[in-house]
């Protein structure tokens, strides 16, 4: 959970990451499976890490499913989530398998806050491409990251990105003519993650997707896949340190009025 300041600023949401541009509050410890840059735009940033540890610097990155905490006191900050699994994610990790996160050159830290903000506002369509190149310029020279190839694992994770990440592993491997526990080590073994964490991941991105196009709390639970608001609040939790309300109100999502308002439920089921 948030703790500390509100989370004025603007969220952006692309295929495989989520950025965050604003002021940001503090958070519990917390650990999630997409990597993390975090960037400070006006000093360094702080984060606190497990048995009390802690790292200052002018950009970090922390590694997927790696305990922390960000000290962010009200400080303008950049923060992008990104997948792992992608392309970019696999080429950021290839050098970092016995680190928990990774101070970032000062280099690299000045072109991140220099090239983040603008980035972050513009509405042009060619905003991914933009920030992808950017963080492609991260990268290692000469790495050369592995991809899934295997066309069973493949063809498992289009399933599930269609699905919303609400396909099960017993249903993937049926569609594949595996058995559940043979596609579930082959999964792991080409994606590096299990099954079900990748699925929770897309889950998590369709209920923010859903409370961008109009759906409550509530709403946007269920048709992700969550058993209720209660539910989807304790994971978002769990997996970013904050609620998605507060992740909402700094995207300029009003989801308590939308709860509190049924002539909105009643709209929605008039235009369909």
């Amino acid at each position: 959970m948030a703790t500390g300041r509100a989370w004025p600023g603007c969220l952006r949401f692309g295929s495989n990451w989520a950025l965050y541009l604003g002021r940001a509050g503090d958070t519990d410890l917390h650990a999630h499976h997409a990597i993390q840059i975090n960037v400070g735009l006006e000093g360094p940033v702080e984060l606190g890490l497990a048995h009390g540890m802690q790292r200052s610097a002018e950009a970090i990155l922390v590694l997927p499913d790696v305990p922390h905490r960000l000290l962010g006191g009200g400080q303008l900050l950049a923060l992008l989530f990104l997948e792992p699994e992608s392309a970019l994610g696999r080429s950021l990790l290839e050098p970092l398998s016995d680190t928990p996160t990774l101070t970032l050159e000062a280099a690299q830290a000045r072109v991140l806050r220099t090239s983040l903000p603008p980035i972050a506002l513009d509405t042009g369509i060619d905003t991914e491409a933009r920030l992808l190149s950017l963080f492609h310029s991260l990268a290692p020279i000469g790495s050369s990251p592995f991809l899934p190839s295997d066309p069973r694992v493949l063809r498992t994770i289009r399933w599930l990105k269609t699905l919303g990440g609400n396909g099960s592993l017993e249903g993937a491997a049926q569609a594949q003519g595996l058995s559940a526990s043979r596609l579930g080590h082959l999964f792991s073994a080409e994606v590096g993650v299990p099954f079900r964490p990748f699925a929770l991941w897309l889950r998590l991105q369709g209920a923010f997707g859903h409370l961008a196009q109009g759906s409550n709390l509530t709403q946007a639970a269920h048709e992700a896949g969550f058993a209720d608001s209660a539910h989807l609040t304790r994971t978002f939790r769990r997996m970013f340190g904050i609620t998605p309300s507060s992740l909402a109100q700094a995207a300029g999502i009003d989801v308590e009025k939308k709860i509190d308002d049924p002539s909105r439920s009643s709209s929605r089921r008039d235009n369909h």
